[in-house]
């Protein structure tokens, strides 16, 4: 046996795992420049190479689509083109604030809402009170009385608190001054002349509550 077949056979045993790592990083260097471009490699969307090593000489071999390794004389290996990820980066700085937008349009005016319930009716009461204290006609009234010349006393039949007097005095008397003060149910109706003597009057008194 020649010489140099004897010392290939002493080298080959003793082909350690680095010794396939260097091989593995030429073969990577090789596939990156594209040598061995006619190989569909990766064989897969996920990146990863697949190689067989043999084990008596050492020689790896990248195994093409749908290629096994041989189980008795080859060792099966992966690797992956991906690095590993790399570290977040900080956060970037916060943006400036944007411009406020412009007035949005108006929205449509919203249904006319239902009518209300009818409000109850206001409460009048009224007198017509002759000259000496007859009641001509009225609404709510108890009695008249004329106790005093230019006095007269109007009772109604609810109390009157929260109620608004107003008196006239008619037109067929003539002119004259008329001042009113309510008590309880009671309107008393004062009657005086121009000059400011008490006088009999014909007036209209009406109580709005």
């Amino acid at each position: 046996m020649p010489p140099h077949s004897r010392r290939a056979r002493r080298l080959i045993p003793h082909v350690s795992y680095s010794k396939v790592a260097v091989i593995l990083g030429i073969f990577l260097v090789l596939l990156c420049g594209g040598a061995y471009a006619a190989v569909a490699i990766p064989a897969s969307s996920t990146g990863v190479i697949s190689g067989c090593y043999q084990k008596k000489t050492g020689i790896l071999r990248v195994l093409g689509p749908n290629h096994r390794c041989a189980k008795k004389t080859e060792i099966a290996l992966s690797w992956n083109q991906r690095g590993v990820p790399g570290v977040p980066g900080a956060a970037g700085a916060r943006g400036d604030t944007g411009l406020p937008g412009g007035t949005g349009q108006g929205g449509a005016n919203g249904a006319i809402g239902p009518t209300g319930a009818t409000g109850a009716p206001a409460t009048n009461l009224f007198a017509s009170v002759g000259i000496t204290g007859t009641l001509l006609a009225g609404s709510g009234v108890v009695s008249v009385t004329n106790p005093f010349v230019g006095t007269y006393n109007i009772t109604f039949n609810r109390d009157l608190s929260a109620c608004a007097p107003v008196a006239t005095i008619s037109t067929a008397t003539g002119t004259g001054l008329l001042y009113t003060r309510t008590t309880a149910t009671v309107v008393n109706v004062f009657t005086y002349t121009d000059g400011g003597s008490a006088a009999n009057a014909y007036f209209y008194l009406t109580v709005s509550c």
